[in-house]
């Protein structure tokens, strides 16, 4: 049961970063990032 918790996800993940080319660290410091840099 473990093994199903964590393996979806990951293939789920994987899965969306292979079709759409999106990479999650790239989102995690666009939203930590830009908004810094507009407001300033």
């Amino acid at each position: 049961m473990l093994g199903y918790a964590l393996g979806i996800p990951l293939i789920l993940v994987a899965a969306l970063v292979s079709v759409t080319h999106i990479c999650i660290p790239s989102l995690i410091y666009n939203t930590l990032i830009k908004p810094r840099g507009i407001a300033a």
